[in-house]
């Protein structure tokens, strides 16, 4: 298949968000998947602070701070390589939380969601999927098209497998995923930090074969 990566003028690499036009969701403009920037922060603070978001983020600090999103600036330098040349061999190999092409932008600069593609943790393990979405955009289409990004870029990187885990009072993720051709492939128990109230939650296992 041909690379969903394109070339903007600028020179930068991105991936455009093919959206419903009936929805509305150009009143921002073109949005498109792109690099991360150091600059990025102030969004990030905002998204990951709204209440949607913060409220499926199992491991994610909250609330999320200028710390917190200073400690990722390693992670944003670390993508160079694999902007300047996409592949599986420049990917990140380590578990990543900003991934390469991550950052769903308006054409006006602000990010205003998050699309997550991460390598696997452990040997047996295999790639997931993850992603957000400011609340402000909410239901105009931009959750179904990243995760259809993700599953092409995937698959065009050669990864053969994709999880993504959700919980199960989580309708709208649960939705988009098997819009995508995702199937749960078990129900487990996942650990739920002190900060998020302790203690375990049932949570969805989805996988869909490349």
């Amino acid at each position: 298949m041909s690379s969903p990566i394109k070339i903007s003028d600028t020179g930068e690499s991105y991936i455009p968000l093919n959206l419903p036009s009936r929805l509305g969701v150009n009143e921002e403009g073109d949005l498109r998947l792109t690099p991360w920037k150091e600059d990025d922060l102030d969004d990030l603070i905002e998204l990951f602070n709204l209440p949607k978001i913060e409220t499926w983020g199992r491991s994610r600090p909250s609330p999320f701070t200028r710390s917190d999103a200073e400690d990722l600036i390693p992670e944003i330098q670390s993508h160079h390589s694999f902007n300047l040349s996409p592949s599986l061999s420049t990917y990140p190999k380590t578990r990543v939380r900003l991934s390469p092409l991550g950052a769903v932008r308006t054409d006006q600069g602000k990010v205003i969601g998050t699309m997550g593609l991460k390598p696997p943790s452990k040997p047996e393990s295999e790639w997931e999927v993850t992603y957000n979405v400011h609340d402000d955009y909410a239901g105009r289409g931009i959750g179904n098209a990243m995760v259809g990004v993700a599953v092409d870029l995937a698959r065009w990187l050669g990864i053969e497998r994709l999880i993504a885990h959700t919980e199960r009072g989580n309708l709208a993720s649960n939705h988009i995923l098997r819009k995508n051709g995702f199937v749960i492939q078990s129900e487990i128990m996942i650990g739920w930090p002190d900060h998020r109230g302790g203690g375990q939650r049932e949570v969805y296992e989805w996988v869909i074969d490349l």
